[in-house]
């Protein structure tokens, strides 16, 4: 079994990761590490084409068939050059600020539902 406590370097050290809509994503966007994101529902879906620096990183589990994820692997795989372009993509996505951006939109809905400022 692995350890989770090195995930970072068990994803780092990762050629491709297949993953939902979730934290697995953005740590793959953080570390560099080509992903295809597989959401479960129609919600996780809609968020991860907001999420993803690209369209083609999502597969969509009700329009699209075996064929397409197939497609979206080999082109990771094979295409250093869209592989750099769609990582470096995922890593400006993923600045570390995340956290302070969340706390400033709760804090901010918090005051405007109290009439403050």
């Amino acid at each position: 079994m692995i350890s989770p406590r090195d995930l970072a370097g068990i994803l780092r050290n990762t050629g491709l990761i297949i993953t939902g809509q979730g934290m697995t994503a953005y740590e793959a966007m953080y570390l560099g590490v080509p992903f295809v994101m597989v959401p479960r529902d129609r919600y996780h879906l809609e968020l991860a084409w907001k999420t993803s620096p690209s369209r083609f990183l999502v597969f969509d589990i009700f329009t699209e068939g075996r064929d397409a994820l197939v497609k979206k692997v080999r082109r990771l795989r094979g295409d250093r050059a869209y592989r750099a372009a769609v990582t470096a993509a995922g890593r400006k996505k993923v600045d570390g600020l995340g956290v302070k951006r969340t706390a400033a939109l709760i804090l901010g809905k918090f005051y405007e539902k109290r009439g403050l400022s």
